[in-house]
C-alpha cells in the first residue's frame, strides 16, 4: 500500500502567528511499520529519513533528474556501513539513527548536503527560528529534529512565528511514532500531525536539526 502523501495539508494555521512557513512539494508519511518491519521503539530516525528521501525523489524527478526510491531500513544500515560510519554488525541491529546519520544517507544518496543546526537547549532553538523560516521558504524540504535526552526524532514541516511573543513560535511536527495503517482524520485527530509550541520540547536537552540543501546543491 502507497504511503499517506502531505498529510499536513489540511492542517490550519496557528492562530497569533504573523509569518508562517511551511514545507512545499510532495512527500511520504513513513512510521513506525510502514513497509511491514516492526521497529517500534527503536525505528522513528529511519522512519524520519524515508519521509525526507520521498521529498527529494519527487522533487528530483519533477526536475528530470536521475533519482533514487525511499531506502528500507536494511537498505540504510547497509549505506552506512559501506560508508564506514558503522561496523558490518550494524546490519540487522535496533541501533537507533539521529541526524549526522541522516545528513550523510541523503548525501550518499541524493548527491544533496545537509546543514545540521547543533542548539544546546531549547532557547537555542528558538533563537534558531529564523533559519527554519528561510529553510521551509526558499528551499521547503522537510527536516529532521531530534536530541540526547529527548531522543525520539520527528519530521519538522513548517514554522510558525508568533505575533506577539517569538518564544511562543511554533514547530509543524509529523510524529513517525504512529502505529497501525494510517489516516489523515486520525493523525490529526490523535496529534501525530499538527503544530508544537517550541515551549513543549525539553528543557534538558540539546537538540540537532538537520536541513537538506536541495536548491543549495543545484544552484551549483
Amino acid at each position: 500500500m502507497e504511503p499517506l502523501r502531505n498529510v499536513h495539508a489540511d492542517v490550519s494555521h496557528p492562530t497569533g502567528c504573523y509569518r508562517v512557513s511551511v514545507v512545499e512539494g510532495d512527500y511520504y508519511y513513513y512510521h513506525y511499520g510502514a513497509d511491514v518491519v516492526n521497529d517500534k521503539g527503536w525505528g522513528c530516525g529511519y522512519r524520519t529519513l524515508q519521509t525526507m528521501c520521498s521529498w527529494i525523489r519527487f522533487r528530483q524527478e519533477a526536475l528530470g533528474l536521475p533519482s533514487n526510491r525511499e531506502p528500507t531500513i536494511r537498505q540504510v544500515q547497509q549505506m552506512l556501513v559501506e560508508m564506514g560510519d558503522k561496523p558490518p554488525t550494524f546490519v540487522g541491529s535496533r541501533d537507533w539513527i539521529g541526524t549526522y546519520e541522516v545528513s550523510i544517507c541523503i548525501d550518499f544518496m541524493y548527491e544533496v548536503p545537509c546543514k545540521i543546526l547543533h542548539c544546546r537547549n531549547v532557547e537555542e532553538v528558538k533563537a534558531n527560528a529564523a533559519a527554519l523560516l528561510d529553510h521551509f521558504s526558499s528551499i521547503g524540504c522537510p527536516a529532521m529534529i531530534g536530541g540526547d535526552r529527548d531522543a525520539a526524532s520527528k519530521t519538522v514541516l513548517g514554522i510558525a512565528l508568533h505575533q506577539a511573543d517569538s518564544s511562543q513560535s511554533q514547530l509543524l511536527i509529523l510524529d513517525p511514532h504512529y502505529v497501525g495503517v494510517a489516516d489523515v482524520s486520525t493523525l490529526i485527530r490523535e496529534g501525530w500531525i499538527g503544530w508544537t509550541p517550541m515551549t513543549q520540547l525539553s528543557d534538558t536537552s540539546f537538540y540537532n536539526i538537520c536541513l537538506p540543501q536541495f536548491q543549495a546543491r543545484q544552484s551549483t
